[in-house]
């Protein structure tokens, strides 16, 4: 999920710079939010009109808050493997995650939210270790992601 690790301030991944944007105006020291640097063509369109926010709640045992590897490994996964093709066959575009005091959340603006939410879940029923929870709005405007590139 290319994500600093703050233990040993490293790059686990390096992030792809011209893609990704890691944000530093952000509420908690301990949160990590990324949000997509290369899509200013695609910010508004109706098109992709529904937020979908996947939300999985993780435990830690360190005091910073910060998932486990295997927690990190597995989402990365999940953005290469699912996220990354379903954009690549325009399904949706995905825009932002957000790990914040035990919870990872990734955004995604889609054509057609019920077919991401099932294609999501058929990726993450081969792993019932991760549980995850699903919101849905209607944001034709993007302003959900409008407001995270507030924070860059």
């Amino acid at each position: 999920m290319n994500f600093p690790n703050k233990k040993d301030n490293t790059l686990m991944q390096k992030i792809n710079e011209d893609k990704w944007i890691l944000c530093q105006k952000v509420s908690n020291i301990n949160q990590m939010l990324k949000v997509r640097a290369d899509i200013n063509d695609s910010i508004g369109n109706e098109q992709y009109s529904h937020l979908v926010t996947i939300k999985h709640k993780y435990t830690t045992s360190d005091d910073v808050l910060f998932p486990e590897l295997s927690t990190l490994s597995y989402f990365a996964a999940f953005e290469e493997k699912c996220l990354e093709k379903l954009e690549e066959q325009k399904s949706l575009i995905f825009v932002a995650t957000d790990i914040n005091e035990g919870m990872v959340q990734l955004y995604v603006y889609c054509k057609d939210e019920q077919k991401t939410i099932l294609d999501a879940i058929d990726f993450f029923k081969k792993n019932p270790n991760f549980i995850v929870e699903f919101e849905v709005k209607k944001d034709p405007k993007w302003n959900s992601f409008k407001s995270m590139l507030t924070k860059k």
